[in-house]
């Protein structure tokens, strides 16, 4: 009969199969033990008879398919991908994480920098927005943290990693993270060192004190055509970051948390002293020619990376810093000081001094996300290690993570700088409301252009003040 042969083909099919499904599988799945019930159709006797039997066989499963995830798209927002300095940050990780997540399409809406929270506020008003935002640590962040998607739940303990997210990153009432920072950001004054030998000045040898600064802008103005200083008063953001230096050597530690807190009066000899310093160096016509109708960023720092002023006001990372000035000037010829002292009984050396430091620039997910751990995925590889390398390598900035070997960081002025954030405050500009920073600014441009005195500045932010 054929039925006998059949089975044993049979047989030899499901033997064959399983061989070569255990020899195809990469790695080699473990073989499991299966019992399986046979029938057998048999001559007995000289009879058919139809017999069933128990036996083992080893089986390996065929590995079940990974389900397809569903394609979905995150759109982010950002004010820096424009920078050439920043583009291959920005490309970088969002070709990375798409090929680590096929199913994500990431899609970067880039914004003016000038305009991004306006236009943020109109998007917000209209009940839209991205699903991941680039923001300014401080208060651009505080001002609108109801907005953002709190992380702690997400990240765990990878926030350890971070420095000081408490400066500048979590919310003000319940201190959850909100933000993961790609940089810290901060003031410090840089100095041309040739203009300082032109002048017979120590290059070496930069002030330490107010009445040295005041003594070295004399021998530059006498002895040069250069000007002792770069300012913008055009947007009036010179004395917002002039003042953010003045209040790091004015303000004790406990000063600077009374400020963040808001009980510090205007009039009281703390603030009004940096009003008093700001008119000093307009008066002694510190500035460069057309000052009031120069920026910032970028004319104030044009001016002194081309060599027409002794010192400057500079940022710590990736704009206005030491590399950038270091590519015009040279690196050898630029110094850098992290502030003078203004009054000994506060602060003896420069060494007490902190820098005025913290915040920078970090990515969030925002609340009304429709995939919040995708979200907070991308949020985090925008702030991780290789991302963070790959930004430092093309922009030059001061990376707030503390799991990055330091040995990757050559450059003697993050070196020095990275020395400094042991003791660091936040800038007061980057604390202070947006309302009293618009009429700080707009006394400091009567006060540089003369128009009127210091006392009458601080009546004003009184008055300012006592009526919001």
């Amino acid at each position: 009969m054929h039925t006998k042969k059949n089975i044993k083909i049979l047989i030899a099919i499901f033997v064959i199969a399983t061989m070569m499904l255990s020899a195809c599988a990469q790695p080699e799945p473990e073989t499991i033990i299966k019992t399986v019930v046979v029938t057998e159709v048999i001559e007995k006797e000289g009879e058919t008879v139809v017999e069933t039997k128990i036996v083992e066989v080893e089986v390996t499963p065929i590995p079940e398919m990974e389900e397809e995830k569903e394609p979905i798209t995150l759109t982010i927002w950002d004010f820096k991908s424009g920078d050439p300095v920043f583009a291959p940050y920005t490309s970088w990780v969002i070709e990375q994480f798409q090929e680590m997540n096929p199913h994500i399409t990431v899609e970067l809406v880039p914004q003016p920098n000038n305009e991004y929270y306006e236009l943020l506020g109109a998007t917000i008003a209209a009940g839209e927005g991205p699903d991941v935002l680039l923001i300014h640590g401080g208060t651009r962040l505080t001002e609108r943290q109801d907005l953002m998607l709190p992380l702690d739940d997400y990240i765990g303990d990878e926030a350890d990693n971070f420095i000081n997210l408490q400066n500048g990153w979590v919310h003000n009432e319940t201190g959850e993270v909100l933000t993961l920072p790609i940089t810290i950001q901060g003031f410090v004054y840089y100095y041309n060192k040739n203009i300082y030998e032109e002048a017979g000045l120590d290059p070496e040898k930069p002030p330490t004190t107010w009445e040295e600064l005041v003594a070295n802008c004399e021998v530059i103005m006498d002895k040069t055509d250069k000007s002792c200083f770069t300012a913008g008063g055009k947007e009036a953001h010179g004395m917002q970051f002039y003042g953010s230096l003045y209040a790091a050597s004015i303000f004790t530690h406990e000063d600077h948390a009374e400020f963040l807190a808001g009980e510090i009066p205007y009039d009281d000899p703390r603030m009004s002293k940096q009003l008093e310093l700001w008119y000093e160096a307009s008066q002694r016509d510190w500035w460069q020619e057309g000052v009031a109708s120069e920026t910032t960023y970028m004319d104030s720092h044009d001016n002194f990376s081309a060599g027409r002023a002794a010192h400057t006001q500079g940022l710590i990372s990736d704009i206005a810093h030491w590399k950038m000035f270091g590519d015009y000037l040279g690196a050898n010829n630029v110094g850098m000081f992290k502030n003078v002292v203004i009054d000994p009984d506060i602060y003896a050396t420069v060494e007490d001094i902190p820098i005025a430091a913290g915040g920078g620039i970090g990515w969030s997910a925002l609340q009304w996300t429709e995939h919040p751990e995708e979200a907070v995925e991308l949020v985090q590889f925008l702030a991780s290690p290789e991302a963070q390398l790959v930004l430092f390598n093309s922009a030059a900035t001061i990376i707030p993570r503390n799991d990055i070997d330091a040995n990757l960081i050559s450059s003697p002025f993050a070196k020095q700088i990275n020395e400094w954030l042991a003791n660091a405050e936040m800038p007061t500009f980057y604390v202070t409301p947006t309302d009293l920073n618009a009429e700080w600014k707009r006394q400091s441009s009567l006060l540089l252009l003369g128009e009127i005195t210091p006392e009458e500045a601080t009546q004003a932010m009184v008055d300012f003040y006592n009526a919001r």
